[in-house]
């Protein structure tokens, strides 16, 4: 079975807007709704520790839910 699990950030975003969009048009329950939010906010506390985690150690994170859909890695300045 493919997975259809956001990937990147931007993949987190078209979920949540199509979640929004299904919502606002009466094709998704406030349920689902919260279930796909409350699973939304979990990725990014795992974020969240990984990058808290990287920096105590004085790694790099390689953070897969950061990056764009063409690979950059929107952590890096510049």
């Amino acid at each position: 079975m493919a997975s259809t699990a956001p990937v990147t950030a931007e993949d987190l975003l078209n979920v949540m807007g199509e979640n929004i969009r299904r919502l606002r048009d009466g094709e998704a329950t406030p349920a689902v709704a919260n279930a796909i939010v409350n699973s939304s906010a979990a990725m990014l506390r795992i974020v969240k520790l990984q990058m808290d985690y990287a920096k105590m150690t004085g790694a790099t994170p390689s953070i897969r839910l950061l990056l764009t859909s063409n690979g950059t890695d929107t952590t890096k300045k510049g």
